[in-house]
């Protein structure tokens, strides 16, 4: 079969199409080049053995060497981050997977090191290449990691999240408050499992406000540790942006602990000495009457009971005699409420004078006091009025204690009303003080010494807990207590002493009392 050949008109259309598709390529490289050349990125292309083909001038500028200098030379050459084995490794895996981002050092020409992040493709033409982009990122790490640097020096929690509320970074001291590892917050965490659940709402209502534009300030919530404890969280956030677009959230966190124990304390001690003022006050107005009353009640036991000239001459003169009238009180039981008088009498003049160790009634008289020495005699000296046998003393003191300036006498009353009150708590759930144990500790810190009394009782919520240093409140019935044990032992630690007294305590984890005495 003969084959036809093309007309004239055939192949001069024919050169044509390959001259606009010349024409089209050519200012495609035209494109490429201006594009590749003007772009504020480095570009090279590698083949497949690592060998650079091509790099425009952004490329040049950021190594330091001409684009001359560059054509031949292996990645390697310029490669700080990895060894030349892995570099080829690298190579590999990127052929495998047809592209990777990743971050590196690169070695300039100069010596210098910058930091780097390529993006790179590999193209399975004959012969395969890689087309990568290269951004200097010496000065975004350098910022980044001083971010970084200076959120680990703060003493409080710096964290950053994505929108849908992952944590994406924390410092040192979130690990610390939470009690959470590396590796579960590189698993993923939720913003919300560190929030207590009675707050959750609030939290999602206040992301929501600040992707709104609101501003809803510093706000507390009641956060939780990975062992379920929980603590007062002083929170703030505001909004990352990215090319003016939301990507997440960042902010602080303050444990406000011991911002609201001391303020706990300062409130305690106002009330404390308000009521100091009062309590003294009251005391001498209620001691005269009280006086009067305690006296009297003795003076007609004694006209009503004693064979006396005086009491025999009016009971004659009434026409009887003493031992009619003593008879009458007896069967009516008469001399048994005035017993009953005079002692409630008595027990009121007791609180009285409780009430007036609330006010400076004399400069207290310090001495240099060993403390182990002052709680072994109160437990002797409550050996004789306590039941103690069920109840296990474990101790605690430090070698090199110093003596404590103090009135001994004073600081026993402490001890022995906060182990009274022990006994007295646990007690009251089996009727007598069994497997009641109580620990002693002595500290020596900088500047004072520290007195832990621990035992392993009922505890107390915190309702009461923070009630438990004012005057006259007490969970005991009337006949047990009347409240001003603690309040005493408060005003001798912080008022006689210049100490700190404080209470830590939950229910069914017993109670410690933490004092701390100036030395």
């Amino acid at each position: 079969m003969l084959t036809r050949k093309p007309t004239y008109e055939a192949l001069e259309k024919r050169v044509l199409e390959l001259e606009r598709a010349e024409k089209e390529h050519k200012q495609m490289a035209a494109r490429y080049q201006t594009v590749v050349q003007t772009t504020l990125s480095g570009f090279w292309i590698v083949d497949a053995d690592g060998r650079i083909l091509d790099a425009n001038e952004a490329c040049c500028r950021m190594s330091g060497y001409t684009k001359k200098e560059l054509l031949g030379m292996h990645i390697s050459d310029m490669e700080a981050a990895e060894t030349v084995e892995e570099t080829r490794r690298h190579i590999q895996t990127i052929i495998e997977q047809g592209s990777d981002r990743f971050l590196t050092r690169h070695r300039r020409k100069d010596g210098t090191f910058i930091d780097v992040e390529i993006s790179t493709t590999y193209l399975r033409e004959e012969p395969g290449r890689f087309y990568s982009f290269l951004e200097d990122v010496t000065q975004r790490l350098r910022e980044q990691r001083r971010f970084r640097d200076l959120a680990e020096m703060l003493p409080e929690t710096i964290f950053e999240i994505d929108l849908q509320g992952r944590l994406t970074f924390v410092n040192q001291r979130a690990f610390d408050l939470f009690g959470a590892s590396q590796e579960e917050f590189e698993k993923g965490i939720h913003v919300l499992d560190f929030v207590h659940e009675k707050d959750r709402e609030r939290v999602l209502a206040n992301m929501g406000k600040i992707l709104n534009g609101e501003n809803p300030g510093v706000t507390e919530y009641e956060m939780c540790t990975k062992k379920g404890s929980t603590f007062p969280g002083l929170f703030h956030s505001s909004l990352i942006l990215h090319d003016d677009k939301a990507i997440g959230f960042r902010g602080f966190l303050i444990d406000m602990t011991e911002k609201k124990r001391t303020q706990e304390v300062l409130i305690q001690n106002e009330k404390m000495m308000s009521i100091g003022g009062l309590a003294a006050g009251m005391a001498h107005e209620i001691n005269n009457p009280l006086a009067g009353m305690i006296q009297n009640a003795q003076v007609v036991m004694n006209r009503l009971s004693k064979d006396l000239p005086a009491n025999e001459k009016a009971a004659a003169a009434s026409g009887t005699t003493m031992k009619a009238i003593k008879t009458y009180m007896e069967q009516r039981e008469i001399l048994k409420m005035l017993g009953y008088i005079n002692a409630a009498g008595c027990q009121a003049a007791e609180i009285v004078q409780n009430m007036l160790s609330f006010s400076k009634m004399k400069a207290p008289v310090k001495t240099l006091q060993d403390l182990p020495v002052l709680i072994e005699k109160t437990l002797d000296l409550m050996q004789k009025g306590y039941d103690l046998k069920t109840v296990k003393f474990i101790r605690s003191f430090d070698p090199d204690l110093p003596g404590v300036p103090c009135e001994g006498n004073k600081i026993q009353q402490v001890i022995l009303n906060i182990v009274k009150n022990s006994l007295d708590a646990a007690a009251g759930l089996t009727k007598r003080p069994k497997d009641l144990t109580l620990w002693f500790r002595l500290k020596h810190e900088t500047n004072r010494v520290r007195l832990e009394i621990e035992d392993n009782g009922p505890g107390m919520d915190v309702h009461i807990r923070k009630r438990i240093f004012e005057p006259f409140f007490t969970t005991k019935s009337v006949d047990k207590g009347t409240g001003l044990g603690l309040s005493i032992s408060y005003f001798i630690i912080v008022e006689d002493h210049k100490g700190e007294m404080e209470v830590e305590s939950s229910p069914g984890k017993g109670t410690k009392f933490i004092i701390r005495l100036p030395v």
